[in-house]
């Protein structure tokens, strides 16, 4: 199920940037609630707010990142012992496929979401970075108020623990 619900948030991100692509041209704005939200198709080539996006070597950075990333978050998935962090982990990891998608696919993420808050336009965004940011936050919180030894498998990252040390030949034995 959690595989599943990765897949239907990535597909929703990955067709709305379709959809912004082909219907919305470039420098375009279409007011949706007039002086609060609207939707403009913006190529961002860094991270979030543009970082890095002068660096050359930028975007091959973020797509190394965003494949690491992906491939961690899913391991900790694997390992994760609460539903709340199990679906904190499943929003981290589709936004991070979502905008790794466009990231190898395009060269730079397709960003149309933009809010204004008075004289504040907060920076263009899209739908993985909503679930990222929602998962990121999510597990944060999980981590601070579950408790320890309900989050995550013993194995996480290290080996697996072995119930009972066999005893080496000259050992004492505890009796």
């Amino acid at each position: 199920m959690t595989w599943m619900m990765i897949i239907l948030i990535v597909a929703v991100d990955q067709l709305s940037k379709y959809l912004v692509v082909q219907k919305i041209g470039p420098h375009e704005v279409i007011q949706v609630i007039p002086g609060f939200f609207d939707l403009i198709y913006r190529e961002n080539r860094g991270a979030a707010w543009s970082f890095l996006a002068d660096a050359d070597w930028g975007i091959l950075l973020l797509k190394m990142a965003s494949l690491l990333a992906a491939i961690l978050f899913s391991y900790i998935l694997l390992k994760t012992k609460h539903d709340w962090l199990r679906w904190a982990m499943v929003l981290m990891i589709a936004g991070t496929i979502g905008n790794g998608i466009d990231r190898w696919m395009l060269g730079y993420v397709v960003d149309f979401l933009s809010f204004t808050f008075g004289s504040y336009v907060f920076p263009t965004f899209n739908v993985a970075d909503s679930v990222l940011v929602a998962g990121t936050i999510a597990f944060a919180g999980g981590m601070i108020f579950i408790p320890h030894e309900e989050q995550f498998a013993a194995d996480l990252f290290v080996g697996k623990k072995k119930d009972k040390l066999k005893p080496k030949d000259g050992d004492v034995k505890d009796e």
